[in-house]
């Protein structure tokens, strides 16, 4: 009997239990739900890809950070947003461009790959879902504040003629990054957020791995970020997630950090990182192959 049988997918109506997210988890299908899986927040008893299994009963104790919820925004069509996208990239001044490039630490050429534009005010940068279909766009304020256009979903950054170059996939945090690993000379790429398009990665390497041709080596390259009041490494947690998730979509899964007092990929290049040298960090990581997921301690790939 699959889990499908036995539990219902959580909706905007009916949240789930655990994480009080309208995605991902699971609740038993009873009139009065006695179980749920959650994606989110860990139990001591894992159920593999589909995530932790919570007695509903023990759901009062645990202690989950959840943010404020936002009013819902109407959504716009995928030509709306590839319109929008066009009409912002236009807009870019070729001395601003080239100012930004200074500023991160990257290329001209890659973030031309990722389609950054100018509103008037911040950066912009398109979302797409796993098909390539533009669903949102990322803000950038030349101070480094970050946000969405409104009625953006969340989406992957995938830079245009960037998913054939040579060697495995690099997973990264942001557009930022996603540039750092274009120069680099990686296939890359991004998710908004350490946490965030989990099973839109998994949908989005399957479908990778059929245009190549070929199974997708995969490197999650998580940010070493600082530990939260609990002691919680958000990025390293979140990276963990996507590990096990991945499992079931690729050749193999690697995860990789930046030396200790680096925060990201991008910094890590800023500090003189080359193409060698990270091959050279991918191939000393442990390697893990496709197979049923399992839990995993990321430090243990360092």
């Amino acid at each position: 009997m699959t889990l499908l049988n036995a539990y219902k997918r959580v909706t905007r109506r009916q949240r789930c239990p655990v994480c009080d997210r309208p995605d991902w988890c699971l609740v038993a299908r009873e009139s009065s739900p006695s179980k749920a899986i959650c994606q989110r927040v860990e139990s001591p008893h894992p159920r593999g890809e589909a995530g932790w299994l919570h007695q509903l009963h023990d759901a009062p104790s645990i202690r989950v950070d959840r943010p404020a919820l936002e009013p819902e925004r109407p959504s716009r069509c995928s030509a709306e947003w590839t319109s929008l996208t066009i009409r912002y990239h236009a807009a870019v001044q070729p001395g601003l461009l080239a100012e930004l490039a200074h500023n991160l630490g990257v290329s001209i050429d890659s973030l031309k790959a990722l389609w950054i534009g100018w509103t008037g005010k911040a950066w912009s940068c398109p979302m797409t879902d796993a098909e390539d279909n533009i669903i949102g766009i990322r803000l950038r304020g030349r101070d480094g504040s970050k946000w969405a256009e409104p009625g953006s979903r969340q989406g992957i950054f995938t830079p245009t003629g960037h998913i054939a170059a040579p060697g495995p996939t690099l997973i990264v945090e942001g557009p930022t990054e996603t540039a750092a690993a274009i120069d680099l000379g990686f296939a890359v790429v991004g998710r908004p957020s350490c946490s965030a398009c989990v099973s839109m990665m998994v949908f989005y390497l399957r479908l990778l791995a059929m245009r190549r041709g070929t199974p997708v080596d995969a490197v999650i390259v998580s940010n070493r970020d600082k530990p939260d009041q609990r002691g919680r490494r958000a990025g390293q947690r979140g990276a963990g997630v996507l590990f096990r998730a991945l499992l079931s979509a690729c050749r193999s899964v690697r995860v990789i950090l930046p030396p200790r007092g680096i925060k990201d990929l991008r910094d890590w290049k800023r500090a003189g990182l080359t193409r060698d040298e990270l091959t050279d960090v991918i191939e000393k990581a442990r390697r893990h192959g496709c197979r049923r997921p399992q839990r995993m301690n990321i430090m243990d790939s360092v």
